[in-house]
């Protein structure tokens, strides 16, 4: 781990995009590691293997974790809350990994932040009701923020090129499919959703 620590942080003293990840849970990274190779499946491995960023704060309500996680991603900075986050380091890009409750308050605060992130990716569902996609819509507007909601399958040169050839009925018409998912309904069943709107 220290080695491909070592390496990583040499590689990235150029980089111009400092980033921050709002909850420690799974899909942020608290059951990773700094690797060089293998499946990128947590925010923090995608920011600790990309040579143009630098993961600096981490947030989450539990001390101990955040503590933790920084630990093992060598992060600069641990913090309990998001104002707190925002009070100390004003990152390029943030992350939101927290409860998907709690996704439309962590937006609130990042877009009305005295400065605000350039990018904002946040974990599907990015709320929980329509009212409150009305709600955000009303503030990204006025803000010039960039919101990109985690359907990273879309970003995929190999679904992109099953979805052309689907597209030019190179398979023929479609006769039957089967999709299994787990994580439950907004987790990764939204995944299964977008990508076949995406086909």
């Amino acid at each position: 781990v220290l080695s491909a620590v070592g390496k990583n942080t040499a590689k990235m003293t150029k980089t111009p995009y400092t980033a921050a990840i709002i909850g420690c849970g799974k899909i942020a990274g608290i059951k990773d590691w700094p690797r060089g190779n293998g499946p990128i499946n947590t925010h923090a491995q995608a920011y600790f293997r990309h040579p143009k960023f630098r993961l600096v704060a981490v947030c989450d309500i539990d001390a101990k974790r955040s503590s933790a996680f920084s630990k093992v991603w060598q992060i600069e900075s641990a913090f309990n809350n998001v104002i707190q986050l925002l009070d100390h380091v004003s990152p390029d890009v943030i992350s939101i990994c927290s409860p998907n409750k709690h996704h439309l308050q962590h937006l609130e605060l990042l877009l009305q932040a005295e400065t605000p992130p350039k990018v904002i990716f946040v974990e599907k569902p990015i709320c929980n009701s329509p009212d409150e996609l009305n709600f955000l819509d009303g503030f990204l507007i006025e803000n010039p923020v960039h919101l990109l909601v985690n359907h990273t399958r879309r970003f995929d040169p190999k679904h992109q090129d099953l979805a052309a050839m689907i597209q030019q009925k190179m398979f023929g018409g479609m006769v039957m499919g089967h999709c299994y998912y787990y994580g439950g309904w907004k987790n990764n069943g939204a995944h299964l959703i977008d990508t076949l709107r995406m086909f």
